[in-house]
């Protein structure tokens, strides 16, 4: 069982085994279970965030299931995904007009893909071009 605020703030793998040896395991299946954790984490558990756990339990979790299966490695993944689109609304922020960058400022990342239409519907309209939001969109 893995605890979503390991995966949040990150956790080393002596803070694991110390986790799972407190847990209610019996002897036999302890020894298994510590192979199998410094197997999956050898330098322990990775910083991912809220967002990205936030991430991948709204795309993963259909709610049929009882049990949630969260995979360190797909939380992972998120994360960097997450970054890409940060980085990507930070430069478009700093490369469109002032009056569309303001409107991207307030609209925050996911009002921005609607400010940017827009935009580009306002810019064609004008007989404007503006390739780098043609690219984009």
């Amino acid at each position: 069982v893995i605890d979503p605020l390991d995966l949040i703030g990150g956790a080393s793998r002596d803070h694991l085994l110390r986790k799972l040896e407190s847990g209610n395991l019996p002897l036999h299946e302890l020894e298994s279970a510590r192979a199998q954790l410094e197997a999956q984490f050898p330098e322990g558990m990775a910083a991912c965030g809220s967002d990205a756990l936030r991430l991948t339990l709204s795309s993963g979790f259909t709610g049929a299931a009882r049990d949630i299966r969260l995979d360190p490695q797909r939380v992972a993944a998120n994360r960097l995904f997450l970054n890409k689109v940060w980085n990507a609304y930070r430069f478009v922020g700093t490369r469109v007009e002032p009056s569309a960058a303001a409107s991207l400022l307030q609209a925050g990342p996911a009002g921005a893909w609607d400010v940017l239409r827009d935009h580009r519907s306002a810019l064609h309209s004008q007989g404007g071009e503006m390739s780098l939001i043609n690219v984009w969109l």
